[in-house]
């Protein structure tokens, strides 16, 4: 599960959040998905979050160029980083969390065929186009 680290639960228990972890267990069983515990103020500790900042990172240093313009090309790192395929969960980052890949501009300027079926238009019309 991919979420955002600005995301927080609404409900919260003074007594440690037993019965809310009771509740998201069972959802979680309920639904197939494994749940990894990591500290939540430390996310560091966490190595698949210092893996995405790594690439993240290497991403944004062929992008900058200089060091100033480093959050004007964060957005556009962002995008390459959710947007690239991850063998080891056979999808992108955008798919898990939109259901359905992303559409590149590029996609549509030159004309795509996953553009064209999703379109409704047939292959002939679009091999002539």
């Amino acid at each position: 599960m991919v979420m955002s680290s600005s995301w927080s639960p609404s409900i919260t228990s003074p007594s440690g959040g037993v019965h809310f972890r009771a509740d998201v267990d069972t959802l979680l069983q309920r639904y197939g998905i494994q749940h990894h515990r990591s500290s939540a103020y430390r996310l560091q500790t966490n190595g698949a979050v210092k893996a995405a900042n790594k690439n993240i990172k290497r991403i944004l240093r062929m992008m900058v160029e200089t060091f100033l313009d480093w959050s004007e090309k964060l957005p556009f790192a962002l995008w390459a980083y959710r947007t690239s395929f991850r063998t080891s969960i056979g999808a992108t980052l955008y798919f898990l969390v939109y259901g359905m890949e992303a559409v590149l501009l590029v996609e549509i300027e030159i004309g795509s065929l996953r553009v064209a079926l999703e379109q409704q238009i047939s292959e002939v019309d679009w091999a002539h186009a």
